[in-house]
């Protein structure tokens, strides 16, 4: 019993912190989004200027490929249809995003966790 407990405690105390908007952005989408041919420019959806014009475009907001689709919803990262198109999914209109190149499965859990922790702004 004493060996499960030290087994867990260890396993709770090295995982890694919740992501927050501020990191996803910083980190994930103004590095792999924001290029003017993709989300920083004209060509697609130009949401990854800046911070907050991010976080309202993406947070509760419809998706413009796919009708009734919510591009992040809050807590719900399987059916929120950002992830879906960052894990080319089967179910996605368009391209996966990005197009050129996926994004490692490290990158994809922190917007993961991100959502799962309630995908606040800050």
């Amino acid at each position: 019993m004493r060996h499960f407990f030290l087994i867990s405690l260890c396993a709770c105390t090295s995982a890694e912190a919740p992501a927050t908007f501020t990191e996803v952005f910083d980190e994930i989408f103004s590095q792999s989004c924001a290029f003017s041919t993709c989300h920083g420019g004209s060509a697609g959806a130009p949401f990854l200027t800046d911070s907050e014009a991010a976080y309202t475009s993406l947070v509760g907001a419809e998706s413009t490929d796919k009708e009734g689709a919510i591009l992040v919803i809050p807590g719900d990262p399987d059916n929120s249809y950002l992830v879906q198109k960052m894990e080319d999914d089967s179910g996605i209109e368009g391209d996966s995003m990005p197009p050129s190149s996926p994004l490692g499965s490290d990158v994809i859990e922190r917007v993961r966790s991100w959502i799962e922790d309630g995908a606040q702004e800050n």
